[in-house]
């Protein structure tokens, strides 16, 4: 496997930020998570809130913002993983000072509703920006994968297990994550722009005529107009993936569409690098990060 190097690798004992700004956590996931990390000799370092609960979240507001900025101004974390999904970022993703995104140099990691803050992060900052797995489903990854990511290496090819849809080139920054998350951006300023992107897209536990109207009111919204190209992942229990294809194809027109069960709320969750190019290209089957 041929790997691009990105960033100088962590060094062992070096720390790795978990933030818990979403859904409260199930406790012995995250120590699993955090042992995960540990085996590959790094130091795991908590956000305050990390085990706080108020409804469904992971503490108040001010409690989760609190805990990813004190992380975001620790000089010493050189990444920083967030805890879980669930709900809670729509909350708060107004409430960030993203002079701080500036300020922090690192590595970032989470997916479902973490996309909403993957997307923020990646536009704001240069910081590098994965989707891939949570503390608490880490092992959903390919652990090489993983531990290449803490020493600033990615894979060159993605998708190596894909079926292209539509054939064609495109040439885009890779942006994206969860649908769901995605579509409750209509309307705000915290949408990405998806003008000349490479669009990844995922989804859980969905009905397909919900994955159909999500799609139908971004592309109203004309957030596809400019779109290049289409990734699609893993669309764990959204019923027929033969219905949820045409309705991929029905919404994302005279692009190339690739679909790659690796990545998302499926049984494997590789990491995707967001906000770098990616090149689609159905000639030589091959989907690279450039």
């Amino acid at each position: 496997m041929e790997l691009k190097n990105l960033f100088p690798a962590l060094e062992k004992g070096d720390k790795i930020g978990i933030a818990s700004i979403s859904g409260r956590v199930e406790k012995g996931k995250i120590l699993e998570g955090a042992k995960f990390i540990e085996n590959f000799g790094y130091f795991p370092v908590f956000a305050e809130n990390i085990f706080d609960s108020y409804r469904y979240l992971s503490g108040s507001d001010e409690s989760r913002i609190n805990g990813f900025l004190n992380l975001l101004g620790q000089k010493d974390i050189k990444g920083i993983i967030f805890a879980r999904g669930g709900f809670g970022c729509i909350r708060i993703v107004d409430k960030i000072d993203v002079s701080s995104l500036n300020e922090f140099n690192g590595f970032f990691m989470g997916y479902s509703d973490i996309t909403i803050f993957l997307n923020l992060i990646m536009e704001k900052s240069n910081n590098f920006v994965f989707h891939g797995p949570n503390l608490s489903d880490i092992n959903k990854s390919d652990s090489g994968l993983i531990e290449n990511i803490f020493k600033g290496l990615i894979p060159r090819d993605l998708c190596p297990d894909k079926v292209f849809l539509r054939s064609g080139k495109a040439r885009g920054i890779l942006c994206g994550g969860n649908l769901a998350s995605l579509a409750s951006l209509c309307g705000t300023k915290f949408m990405p722009v998806f003008k000349d992107k490479i669009l990844f897209i995922e989804d859980v536990n969905e009905s397909p005529y919900k994955i159909d109207k999500m799609l139908s009111q971004m592309r109203l919204c004309g957030y596809f107009e400019y779109l290049r190209g289409v990734i699609a992942g893993s669309f764990e229990g959204c019923g027929s993936l033969d219905i949820i294809i045409e309705i991929l194809m029905e919404n994302f027109k005279n692009i190339p569409i690739v679909f790659s069960d690796l990545y998302g709320h499926g049984k494997i969750n590789n990491p995707l690098l967001l906000g770098r190019a990616v090149e689609i290209n159905s000639f030589t089957e091959r989907v690279s990060n450039l």
